[in-house]
């Protein structure tokens, strides 16, 4: 599996029935690299497209069941991780580490994506949002979802 669509992946399972453009914007990716990813997603039956319930002028992309799957097994070892590569680093490091994150993306993130990163970082105390499952309402310990 391409990065790309982890990342299509992991903010769909974060976040239930979002369109491309709502994806693109959560993952700071552009929209052609979420169009292909998502043309890739569909073409395994990993996530599914359907029809905005109040607005059918509108399509919503989710994970399909064998989606879920994939995502529930992989986005704790992506966490670990991630754990492992920011343990080494001290308070004050990862604090480095966050501004510097929020100062890189700013140009090139929406106002709402660096919003979210600013969010991220500030009350989650770490440089990534923890995996959480739309559908079963789950994540680990002290990250509520959405």
């Amino acid at each position: 599996m391409a990065i790309t669509e982890w990342r299509v992946m992991a903010v769909l399972g974060r976040f239930a029935d979002l369109s491309a453009n709502e994806v693109a914007e959560r993952t700071a990716m552009d929209k052609v690299a979420v169009s292909r990813a998502v043309a890739r997603l569909l073409e395994r039956g990993l996530i599914k497209r359907e029809i905005h319930s109040d607005d059918r002028r509108r399509s919503v992309l989710a994970l399909s069941e064998v989606g879920y799957s994939v995502y529930d097994e992989v986005a704790p070892m992506a966490l670990a991780c991630e754990q492992r590569l920011i343990a080494t680093l001290d308070e004050d490091e990862r604090s480095t580490l966050d501004r510097l994150l929020v100062k890189l993306g700013g140009p090139g993130l929406s106002r709402t994506a660096r919003r979210r990163l600013s969010h991220a970082v500030v009350s989650r105390g770490g440089w990534r949002l923890p995996a959480c499952n739309a559908r079963a309402g789950t994540a680990p310990a002290g990250f509520p979802c959405p």
